[in-house]
């Protein structure tokens, strides 16, 4: 293989655990980029199938790939370890289970240093069964933004994911993932990076893919862990309405966007007894809906299941349970 040294090294972290599955695919997807000076950082979190094996016999065929095997700790750990190892001047990280297309970091470096940015952003597709794809959220028609107008975006957006992306070292490697929460781990990341980033750039020539399977962590039902973490998640969205006033409506919009998405975690237990959260949540909803219904970034169905909420809250767990079974069948 030949490798322009010429060209910066871009760090790929990759967490590993239990995807055997997926796991070649997602390796050949990276292994085969266009962009070649890339170090592969796979962080074998204490898997306990093959993947640790395939792992290993990567890194065997291709001198980029480094493997590291650890006691499971969960993906932020897993990430942080690959933080701590990262040599690259640039820094992405990819799911184990997911793909990226075969320009995705010659892509995203060429725009991020066409734009003398801090972060490049690639479009995000959803994969569906039956090779199905959904465009998960939609870039914006200007290719730079600023710190502010960027903020707007993933905000409107819900644009929290960290692999569609990647940044440059100096804005993101002295900080860590949280390893108290196992949910909002990009969340987390994202918010301390964009207090490090002056522009972030969008590049309409490369694809991330992702795969939401239905064991996956934002469907692990964890109600306790998402109603800490959504005390965090509102002190954070706050401190940027006070730094920004103009993205006050893209900030009120994903707070209520996760009052909707707690409410929507107790369908499978509504027992108001055992969990009093949920009349607050249905309370803080029904306060706010003519927001919901004006706002174009809310979905058809939040909309209509929102609605219901001011006929009968049980009916809202029917149709939003209904939606939602129709809704897995199409994941992984």
């Amino acid at each position: 293989m030949v490798i322009n040294m010429n060209l910066p090294l871009i760090s790929v972290i990759i967490p590993v655990y239990n995807v055997e599955k997926y796991l070649i695919e997602c390796l050949d997807s990276v292994v085969n980029q266009t962009y070649k000076n890339i170090e592969i950082i796979l962080i074998n979190d204490g898997s306990t199938d093959n993947s640790g094996e395939i792992c290993n016999k990567y890194s065997n065929k291709d001198s980029r790939i480094v493997v590291i095997h650890k006691d499971n700790e969960g993906v932020s750990a897993a990430r942080n370890t690959g933080l701590d190892a990262a040599k690259g001047e640039y820094i992405g990280f990819v799911d184990s289970d997911d793909l990226i297309s075969e320009n995705y970091y010659e892509s995203l470096y060429n725009c991020l240093i066409d734009n003398n940015s801090d972060v490049s952003v690639c479009n995000l597709y959803k994969m569906k069964k039956n090779d199905n794809l959904k465009l998960e959220y939609k870039n914006p028609t200007k290719p730079i933004l600023n710190q502010e107008e960027a903020y707007q975006w993933i905000l409107s957006n819900i644009a929290w994911r960290i692999g569609d992306r990647i940044y440059r070292k100096d804005v993101i490697s002295n900080i860590r993932f949280k390893t108290n929460f196992k949910i909002g781990e990009d969340f987390s990341i994202i918010i301390e990076v964009m207090k490090n980033v002056k522009t972030i750039a969008f590049s309409k020539d490369c694809f991330y893919y992702y795969r939401q399977r239905n064991n996956s962590a934002i469907n692990s039902g964890l109600v306790d862990e998402h109603s800490a973490f959504l005390d965090f998640y509102i002190k954070e969205l706050n401190n940027i309405k006070l730094q920004y006033p103009n993205v006050t409506k893209a900030v009120d919009f994903a707070i209520l966007r996760k009052h909707i998405a707690m409410l929507c975690l107790f369908t499978n237990n509504f027992d108001v007894k055992a969990n009093p959260e949920i009349n607050e949540y249905v309370k803080f909803i029904r306060k706010n809906f003519f927001a919901i219904i004006k706002n174009n970034c809310f979905p058809f169905i939040l909309k209509c299941t929102s609605m219901l909420l001011f006929i009968n809250k049980y009916l809202f767990k029917f149709v939003y349970k209904t939606w939602n079974k129709i809704e897995q069948k199409g994941n992984f």
